[in-house]
């Protein structure tokens, strides 16, 4: 039993050390196991979200088609459509836009400049 108390004691003083949200009593700053234990927790909830934004980050793949979502609302016959794509590693030839109806079908009337 002596053991485990003064385990607890070392594990209330450490938590006590690590407190970031003191209680301030008449010019004294003290620092508590409970304010230490919820350092501890929101530091670890900190470096969580950090490694999984790193990871989203990294992760992060590339879309190579997109589509219009035709039962959002209704859809006039001609919509003015704007792209801004980079392609840095390819060759302006070797790119290609292609125009679909909702069937599926190509459209040939379609207006496009490469640069």
């Amino acid at each position: 039993r002596e053991g485990r108390a003064c385990m607890l004691a070392w594990l209330r003083e450490g938590l006590r050390r690590l407190d970031a949200f003191t209680k301030v009593h008449a010019d004294v700053v003290e620092g508590t196991p409970s304010g230490g234990a919820i350092t501890l927790v929101a530091a670890v909830t900190m470096a969580v979200l950090l490694l999984v934004e790193v990871y989203a980050f990294i992760a992060a793949g590339h879309i190579r088609e997109t589509s219009m979502d035709v039962d959002a609302g209704s859809v006039d016959d001609r919509m003015t459509l704007r792209l801004d794509v980079t392609a840095a590693a390819a060759a302006c030839a070797s790119l290609r836009l292609e125009v679909l109806d909702s069937f599926g079908e190509p459209q040939a009337r379609e207006d496009h400049h490469v640069t």
